[in-house]
């Protein structure tokens, strides 16, 4: 017995010696207490994190189960709201399969959840936001403001409220209204150019059916055509959309949703997605990969005054009066400066 005890005092000993050195030379585990403090409250914080994430990923997929969506998607945004949590990963895609039962009539009403969810780098979310909500990919461009455009729309989609889309002639206004439609999966998609007094709004709208859009063409500020419109889309369940064509927004649908899209100059990085999306619509995909960088350079030279429809029309020419990609291509920068090398020439004076 005695011997036994010998034997455990030497084992802790033992234990101590590596922690001072054998010959005291060696730095002490004790003498950087800052620092196995700070490495502690570092590990106890990514556990509370990992806890908070794990309740509410928990908490997300029961409430989803019970039908709860909206308060489900709320505390699984939360759970990402510090950034994409790794050790979630799994759950977080488990939680969002779930989402694809959803019927399509209900999908709008959580598009601006998902779309967040999907910029928060979740893969999972964006493939269900590709899958749910097509439509999404015809506002092309990774710019600022082609970003803030996608994110007003889907924000917008599970609503029912007046919208006022403003901005330069050519920018996409009415591509815009039929995207927001398309998000929103309302029934018919009404268009009118130019105000309209109520006796002419009733009569286009007669037989409308419910449930669907009116994209009005904005072109002057008027009280009484907006009063009208808003009674005309009430009357009807239609969800009015104002197109407004204009350089400061318009005193209209005061206090209501707005978005001003922005011109093309404001966003020559997505110049070149936008031609190669336009060469596809015009039946020449291939004339893309003809445009180069020195190319792209010259046509950010251009002021672009009637902005992305300008640029289609210039493709659309392009494409009906050259044969092949090089033709097109040289169609497409001749149509705009007379020659392929002209802004080039001219850069220097």
């Amino acid at each position: 017995m005695p011997a036994r005890g010998r034997h455990r005092s030497s084992d802790s000993a033992r234990l101590q010696v590596p922690f001072v050195g054998p010959d005291e030379r060696r730095p002490s585990r004790t003498v950087a207490p800052a620092r196995n403090a700070a490495h502690t409250a570092a590990m106890d914080a990514a556990l509370r994190r990992s806890q908070r994430e794990g309740d509410r990923l928990g908490s997300g997929q029961w409430l989803l189960r019970a039908g709860r969506v909206d308060e489900a998607l709320d505390a699984f945004e939360a759970a990402w709201s510090d950034g994409p949590p790794a050790a979630s990963a799994e759950a977080a895609a488990r939680l969002l399969e779930r989402l694809r039962a959803l019927p399509p009539s209900l999908r709008p009403a959580h598009a601006a959840r998902i779309d967040r969810l999907a910029r928060a780098g979740l893969a999972a979310a964006a493939e269900l936001r590709d899958e749910f909500f097509p439509a999404a990919r015809s506002i092309v461009g990774g710019s600022p403001g082609a970003v803030a455009l996608r994110s007003f729309l889907f924000e917008q989609a599970g609503r029912a409220e007046p919208v006022l889309l403003w901005g330069e002639a050519g920018v996409g206004h009415t591509l815009a209204a039929r995207t927001l439609h398309a998000l929103s999966r309302r029934g018919s998609f009404h268009e009118l150019y130019g105000p309209r007094g109520a006796a002419l709004l009733h009569h286009a709208l007669r037989g409308a059916a419910p449930g669907g859009t009116l994209y009005v063409s904005y072109a002057a500020a008027d009280q009484d055509w907006e009063e009208s419109a808003r009674a005309a889309c009430a009357a009807r369940g239609l969800r009015l959309v104002v197109g407004a064509v204009a350089d400061a927004r318009p005193p209209i649908l005061e206090g209501l949703p707005a978005l001003r899209i922005p011109p093309l100059r404001e966003r020559f990085e997505d110049l070149e997605e936008l031609l190669a999306e336009l060469l596809r619509r015009a039946g020449a995909p291939g004339a893309a990969q003809r445009i180069s960088r020195d190319d792209l350079r010259r046509l950010r030279w251009h002021d672009w005054p009637g902005n992305v429809r300008e640029l289609a029309h210039h493709v659309g020419r392009a494409v009906l009066e050259g044969e092949g990609a090089d033709e097109v291509r040289e169609r497409l920068l001749g149509g705009l400066f007379g020659l392929p090398g002209a802004v080039g020439e001219g850069e220097g004076s």
